[in-house]
């Protein structure tokens, strides 16, 4: 058509879709990740990450943890790496199970997440109030939250806040049900946010857990924990540091009258084997 080209010259985007900086260093030699300017024939950021005091142990200058296979940086200050396709399948499968079909999880190569409507009709208060909080943590303009994707590890119980990872297969075991005082979505959602206040924020554990996981939680699970009523009484620790036997903990359930339930964790060596309530 006459007055139309396709001449590259003109488009402004390259490298990870990031918007090209050619007026100093010549085309394609420099591009804009929105925190940070990269030198793609260095493969280095030109400027420290904001956030290289959560990774003493590489360069703040390298892009994507040095991983370009298995990592990105979206903003030029995040790090997002993938678990085992089998664990990030049973992840996927929480989020979608809590959603009911009408909205699907997507987990791209780099392990990306993004959330599509694929179905029509309203969301229940407890979708609406998971999807709030996830897109607070999948926000692609916000620091990126890096959280891995285990399955039966021993060396963590539903979550562990210093290893900055969940148990997606402990995840599993409480389900989903307007009868649950607790869900996997709940407990799911308890892990994320925790992990998001400390990751981008530095709060501390008590503070994460009591002032934002909880009251997430308990939002997603239209119930409320009650205070005070943990009880390891039934909780043996074994040899090699593990937890085996029960954990019980008490739930208000907001979505049927606001009874009191018992939900009781059966634990074999850290792994949970069994979710009662």
């Amino acid at each position: 058509m006459p007055g139309r080209e396709g001449l590259s010259d003109h488009y402004r985007y390259g490298f990870n879709g990031k918007e090209k900086d050619d007026e100093i260093k010549g085309n394609g030699n420099s591009y804009d990740f929105g925190n940070r300017i990269q030198d793609p024939r260095l493969g280095r950021f030109l400027s420290i990450d904001r956030f290289a005091n959560k990774f003493p142990y590489q360069s703040p200058y390298l892009f994507a943890g040095n991983s370009p296979i298995v990592a990105i940086d979206a903003n030029g200050d995040s790090l997002v790496v993938s678990g085992t396709a089998q664990a990030l399948t049973k992840f996927k499968t929480v989020i979608d199970n809590k959603f009911g079909g009408l909205i699907e999880t997507n987990i791209d190569a780099n392990g990306l997440v993004t959330l599509n409507h694929v179905g029509s009709g309203p969301l229940t208060e407890q979708q609406q109030a998971f999807l709030n909080e996830l897109n607070k943590t999948i926000d692609l303009n916000t620091s990126k939250v890096g959280i891995a994707v285990l399955e039966n590890d021993k060396r963590i119980i539903v979550g562990s806040f210093a290893l900055e990872a969940i148990d997606i297969a402990d995840i599993e075991k409480f389900g989903e049900g307007n009868d649950k005082v607790s869900t996997s979505s709940g407990a799911l959602i308890h892990e994320i946010t925790e992990q998001t206040d400390k990751q981008r924020n530095g709060t501390g554990f008590e503070s994460a857990h009591n002032n934002v996981a909880i009251p997430a939680e308990n939002a997603v699970n239209g119930s409320e924990r009650v205070p005070g009523t943990d009880d390891f009484s039934g909780a043996t620790k074994n040899p090699n540091g593990t937890i085996s036997g029960d954990i019980k903990f008490k739930a208000k359930d907001l979505k049927n009258g606001g009874t009191v339930k018992t939900v009781k964790m059966t634990l074999d060596e850290n792994n949970v084997k069994n979710v009662q309530q």
